[in-house]
């Protein structure tokens, strides 16, 4: 039996400041978003494992990844998650309300311990995803 996380999608499109930031990095745009976007999952991830994923032996909170930038010519996208060998643990204690803090005897942590702190960064994300893009823009003078 094969288990399977829930997967959030963002899609960054149409956003003035970004656009012109792409449009300003010409090729290496995408490259350059695929960054912004891994800098923006390392905080939600680490913003999950401090404050929001049920703590019991530590194996959950240390399965919490972000995967590298996959860049493609007309962006990039940046998957981050819990599990390996823990998947079928990581989904039940997230989509399960009566888990979380009364996880096997966790003090700390909730469920949807990293949907809820993906919303939190969902306020804004797109200024700071063009800002740090606009930060790789070559200085005019």
């Amino acid at each position: 039996m094969a288990v399977t996380a829930p997967k959030f999608h963002v899609k960054v499109s149409g956003l003035p400041q970004t656009k012109k930031a792409l449009k300003q990095l010409g090729e290496k745009g995408p490259r350059v978003m695929g960054g912004a976007l891994f800098r923006e999952g390392e905080s939600i991830m680490g913003d999950s494992k401090e404050k929001f994923v049920p703590v019991v032996t530590g194996n959950l909170k240390s399965s919490g990844h972000v995967q590298p930038p996959k860049i493609t010519s007309n962006g990039a996208s940046v998957e981050l998650g819990y599990g390996g060998p823990a998947a079928a643990y990581a989904l039940n204690v997230h989509e399960n309300p009566n888990t979380g803090k009364t996880a096997e005897g966790s003090q700390v942590g909730e469920w949807k311990y990293l949907e809820t702190p993906y919303k939190h960064h969902l306020k804004n994300m797109d200024e700071r995803v063009a800002k740090d893009m606009k930060g790789q823009l070559p200085e005019t003078r």
